[in-house]
């Protein structure tokens, strides 16, 4: 049965052949799986990488908050300049998805676009210009990005296959590029050259972005109908992906095509920016608890009180352990409260504790029955609160999925 053992290295070089053809789901199961089966740090960095990748394309949001912390971990002791590059990345993902700050966000992009390109990691450059571009609101420079973008579309043109991803991922940020400066002629053409690939189809991102560039050339045009067709069908998925900036700004498009032609629709859009505009501000939108939002409010307020305490601790450099523990078993989970020590109580049976060495007792851990878990974190200097409380639900995301 030799035949079926892989090197760690053959691992992670199918998650790169499925990332880079879409499979988006298959490799973020694979990685999942095999990342606690990886002990070299290179690698650990290679597996998140396409992990959070893909949670990210998903909109697997949860996934990609537990992981990133330890993604963070791994890049900074290995000071890799394309883990450096890629945590920038991500850490622009992580203030527009998980809470909602463009202008956070931006930050991120801008300053790993400059990394990426200082480091020459071309390949990269499309990822960050087409972010910088989708959330700035055309507020920016483009005749900066365009050279950028050029050059990542020709070098993409000479790779070897299978890397249609980045083929695909440089083209439409060459047609960001060419949109936000008008340049229609170049765009129609490049337009027709991405169209006809086969494989453009298992990247629904980049085919409803490019929906909506269209859209704009259309509307620019004077073809309205055609214009709010393509709209209205990438608003479904953006709405379906949690999109919200991007389906913000299909929204106001379609109010002010909408005001002159179709005014009977625009009530109903004003309505939807309302709601809409509203979930951009919502930190925890994309986490479905269950749970009331009033409750859910008084849980992330409970969870800063908490949390101001432990800063201070750190800041005091005093040794303790963080502990989440998770129950599933309702009657577990109340043997877990009473225990007398700091503790927090969370919703969908999670408790923290916060501990010393010394107070870890024997009697504690023999809670460790068959439906109770416990992610045991030691913080290290410079940690926040906030950062002790991803790196444990990443670890217990690992505990949970291994008893699997």
């Amino acid at each position: 049965m030799l035949a079926h053992v892989i090197s760690n290295e053959d691992s992670i070089q199918h998650l790169v052949y499925l990332k880079q053809t879409g499979q988006l789901e298959e490799c973020l199961q694979q990685s999942i799986l095999i990342l606690p089966q990886i002990y070299e740090e290179n690698q650990q960095a290679a597996v998140l990488c396409k992990l959070i990748e893909s949670a990210f394309e998903l909109a697997r949001f949860p996934e990609a908050a537990y992981y990133f912390p330890l993604f963070e971990r791994v890049a900074s002791r290995i000071k890799n300049p394309i883990f450096s590059i890629h945590r920038l990345l991500f850490k622009g993902h992580f203030h527009i998805q998980i809470h909602g700050d463009a202008a956070a966000a931006l930050t991120f992009y801008q300053e790993g676009l400059a990394v990426a390109f200082e480091e020459k990691e071309y390949s990269i450059l499309p990822e960050f210009i087409k972010y910088i571009i989708r959330y700035s609101w055309n507020e920016v420079e483009v005749n900066k990005l365009l050279p950028m973008a050029e050059l990542a579309y020709i070098l993409s043109q000479h790779m070897e296959t299978p890397k249609e991803s980045l083929r695909i991922s440089a083209a439409i940020a060459l047609l960001e590029c060419y949109s936000l400066a008008g340049n229609v002629k170049q765009f129609e053409k490049l337009e027709k050259r991405l169209s006809i690939l086969p494989s453009l189809s298992n990247f629904p991102n980049e085919l409803t972005r490019l929906q909506v560039l269209r859209a704009k050339i259309l509307r620019d045009q004077g073809y309205y109908a055609q214009a709010l067709c393509l709209m209205k069908r990438s608003s479904l998925y953006y709405e379906r992906q949690q999109e919200h900036y991007l389906l913000l700004q299909l929204l106001y498009t379609q109010k002010q095509l909408s005001m002159e032609f179709m005014p009977d629709r625009v009530a109903a859009l004003d309505r939807k920016i309302e709601k809409t505009h509203w979930l951009t501000k919502q930190a925890s939108s994309h986490f479905n608890h269950s749970i009331k939002k009033e409750e859910s409010y008084r849980e992330e307020t409970a969870i800063f009180h908490f949390h101001q305490s432990i800063d201070e601790r750190l800041g005091n450099e005093e040794k303790f352990l963080y502990l989440l523990a998770f129950a599933e078993e309702r009657t577990y989970f109340q043997a877990l409260s009473q225990f007398p020590a700091p503790s927090l109580v969370l919703s969908e049976n999670r408790i923290l504790y916060v501990m010393k060495e010394n107070e870890v007792s024997a009697d504690f851990l023999t809670c460790n029955l068959p439906g109770i878990f416990f992610a045991v974190i030691q913080p290290q200097k410079g940690q926040t609160a906030l950062e002790l409380f991803h790196e444990a639900h990443a670890k217990m995301y690992y505990i949970l999925h291994s008893k699997k």
